[in-house]
This record gives structure tokens, sequence and C-alpha cells, in this order.
């Protein structure tokens, strides 16, 4: 889906005179995880294909990034916490204390949508509290 959108939107931004792609991985796509291999290697792809487009489409001035947000508070976290015992694990896998909000990534994706970030390409950003720091 990331590969397709991304192809129908090359030709448009191009004829804008450029801009910014933001693709959302996860942090299993850096560090991966047991028992979700297909979904950690999908998100792995994704940092390739970051690198790949950022190379290909940076003559056009469109710039390619990443985010791969942390455990984040959101619909798609909510049915797998049993309990609260989902939360309870991955916050204490988080050096912040606590669980992302949507804003956080938000707040990532504008900044490398933005002209603070016009001179970056091709990299990823972990929006995860700092869960990966010590992983």
């Amino acid at each position: 889906g990331v590969f397709r959108t991304a192809k129908a939107a090359i030709p448009l931004i191009t004829r804008s005179g450029g801009g910014a792609l933001v693709f959302t991985s996860s942090v299993e796509g850096l560090v991966g995880s047991a028992m979700i291999p297909a979904y950690c290697s999908a998100k792995t792809g994704l940092l390739g294909l970051c690198r790949s487009v950022a190379h290909e489409c940076g003559p056009a001035g469109i710039r390619v990034n990443c985010v791969n947000p942390g455990f984040i508070d959101s619909p798609m976290t909510r049915p797998l916490d049993f309990e609260g015992s989902m939360t309870t694990y991955m916050v204490g896998r988080t050096p912040m204390g606590r669980a992302g909000q949507p804003e956080d990534v938000a707040g990532a994706v504008a900044f490398l949508c933005s002209d603070d970030a016009s001179y970056v390409s091709g990299q990823w950003l972990a929006v995860d509290g700092g869960m990966t720091s010590i992983r």
C-alpha cells in the first residue's frame, strides 16, 4: 500500500515543485519482536523503501522519511490491552514512563513535512519515549 501510494503521489509532488513524503513504520521495524514476524518484516521493509525513494526523488526536491512509533495509545493498540497488561508491560519498557499519544506522532510528521526539515531525507525517527534506546 505504501509503495503504491508513493508511486501515485510522486508525479503530483514533482509537478508542484517538490515536497515531503512521510511513511509510518514502527519500532518493530527497528528492533523486531517475537510472534509478529510478518508485521516486523513489513515495517522493516518500509525503511528500505524510504531510503530508496529518497535517493530516487531527491533530485526532484522530494524528501522522504519514516516515523517509527513505539507504544501509542490508539484504536490499534487498545484491543491488545487485556486487563491493562499490555499497557503495563509497554510503559515499563519506555524510559519516559507513559504511552505515546497520536499527537506525539503527528508532531514528528509535521516536523518532517516542515521547512525545518528541509535537509532531512532518507531517515527514520523513532517516536517511542526512548524505548529503542534500551532494547
